[in-house]
């Protein structure tokens, strides 16, 4: 009983001194009277915490720190010239309202032996999480492209962005040659909700192919999800689709209002944000009802979909909401 008692303490007293947090306003990093633990941060595992309204000066460069979590709900600011190093497992939360500022490009958070911020960068604003893979520049929320009359409609919304520089639209016509279409900037850092529209006046003839690119500022990129647009010379498919959202396990109806003669076999494909296939039939479709039902699988994660739709040169498009 007496050596459980004494692994229960042990153990306790582990948990408590993992956590460090900052007991005075505008602490400097090297000062262990600045943290709750009582010394300078150099123990493997220990999680630092800054609390919201409060800011620690990096005036240390630092030790290789070992599994260490920085929490910043207020401010992190370097001074000019100094670092903190961390090791592979390093991770760093950065929360609403907390940021990551100051210093020079001498100044840098480095991880894993990658410098994936420096002072002369733009402040980090929370929401992200940065570790040995990064950080996303943005969080997309959607992305769409459609035909509207003789000119495409590109709009698409992020909910965040970070070190955001601008963005790149592109099409083509086979996606796999892409040609330019416009350069929008972006909003650098943000935590809320913004949304883009910007319009193609020359698109390509038959079913052509958009994208969007993400670039940030120091020339790192990402390419997000494919949207096939269909600039159709006999006229644009009609397509309705119901219920719309839809559960999980259920089913939905698609109806066809521009098919033409007798029966025809309809591709119809599910989309995810990013272009990704998620699930697809094959139909034979009476023009007289023009009727498809489609099984929603259970594993699909809740979200925004893209249901796409093709017969002979037609392409029918539209959104659907699964719960």
């Amino acid at each position: 009983m007496k050596n459980l008692l004494l692994i229960i303490l042990l153990f306790i007293t582990n948990i408590s001194s993992a956590l460090c947090t900052l007991i005075v306003d505008n602490g400097d990093w090297s000062n262990s009277s600045s943290w709750s633990c009582g010394y300078v941060p150099a123990t493997a595992g220990d999680t630092m915490v800054i609390p919201a309204s409060m800011t620690v000066v990096v005036d240390i460069n630092s030790p290789t720190y070992v599994n260490m979590r920085i929490e910043v709900y207020g401010t992190m600011q370097y001074d000019n010239g100094q670092k903190i190093y961390m090791d592979s497992d390093g991770v760093v939360e950065v929360y609403a309202g907390g940021s990551l500022i100051g210093g020079n490009a001498g100044s840098r958070l480095i991880i894993g032996g990658a410098t994936l911020w420096q002072g002369n960068d733009p402040p980090i604003i929370g929401p992200t999480t940065i570790t040995t893979g990064g950080f996303l520049p943005i969080d997309l929320i959607d992305f769409n492209a459609i035909m509207n009359e003789d000119r495409v409609e590109i709009s698409w919304t992020t909910e965040s962005e970070i070190n955001n520089d601008y963005f790149i639209i592109e099409k083509s016509q086979d996606a796999m040659e892409w040609e330019l279409v416009l350069e929008t900037k972006g909003s650098g850092n943000s935590n809320f909700i913004i949304n883009y529209f910007e319009i193609d006046n020359n698109p390509l003839i038959g079913l052509s192919y958009y994208r969007l690119t993400q670039v940030d500022f120091d020339g790192e990129w990402e390419t997000f999800n494919i949207i096939p647009v269909e600039n159709a010379i006999k006229g644009e498919g009609i397509m309705n689709i119901y219920p719309n959202p839809v559960n999980k396990g259920e089913c939905i109806s698609l109806s066809f209002e521009s098919l033409h003669r007798g029966n025809q076999e309809i591709l119809v494909v599910l989309r995810d944000i990013r272009g990704n296939e998620a699930y697809s039939i094959i139909k034979f479709v009476d023009c007289e009802d023009g009727l498809v039902v489609m099984d929603i699988p259970k594993h699909l994660t809740s979200g925004t979909y893209l249901v796409v739709a093709t017969s002979e040169n037609l392409l029918y498009s539209k959104k659907i909401i699964i719960k």
